[in-house]
């Protein structure tokens, strides 16, 4: 990949709404203490990436208009393993049509090095906005869950049970 691409993209803040960075951050990270009640992440961006496929897999993007929120660090201040995470979802986004088509990416995929630069800049934000979007579905997801019954998170493995019903509904759906 281009190294403008990647230096362009691990660059960017992405943005949260408030109120699920707020209510989700505490319990469900490892942010402020070590000893925690709920299964937990790492730093916020792991909970963030966690929620992304949850979003994209129940189909669930947030319009992020009117709402308040934050960005938290920079994805070049992530770790390796994970900026490696997002850029493979950013590219599994360039690949699903009906995205593409929704989102304006209308561009031969094996020809973005040859995209002079702020064409390039506008086709990343463009992506990173549906990453966001998909991400804080995949954060309201789980914060209306956590809302109606925490106790739901208190199971170690909670996490990767929710993870695995939501994407035996997709293929559920997807087979009908």
């Amino acid at each position: 990949m281009n190294g403008f691409i990647w230096k362009e993209i691990q660059s960017k803040k992405l943005r949260v709404i408030k109120q699920y960075k707020d209510v989700l951050r505490d319990p469900l990270t490892n942010f402020g203490t070590s000893k925690k009640k709920y299964s937990t992440f790492g730093p916020f961006y792991e909970l963030y990436l966690y929620a992304f496929v949850i979003g994209l897999h129940e189909n669930k993007r947030v319009d992020m208009k009117d709402q308040k929120l934050e960005t938290f660090n920079a994805i070049y201040e992530w770790k390796r393993d994970k900026q490696d995470i997002l850029l493979k979802f950013l590219m599994v986004l360039l690949s699903i049509d009906s995205i593409r088509q929704e989102t304006e990416f209308n561009f031969p995929l094996l020809k973005m090095e040859d995209i002079d630069e702020d064409e390039l800049k506008k086709i990343i934000s463009n992506l990173i906005n549906v990453v966001e979007q998909f991400a804080n579905g995949g954060l309201e997801i789980l914060y209306k869950k956590y809302a109606d019954s925490p106790e739901d998170f208190e199971h170690y493995l909670s996490l990767k049970t929710m993870f695995d019903e939501t994407v035996k509904k997709s293929e559920l759906l997807k087979a009908n």
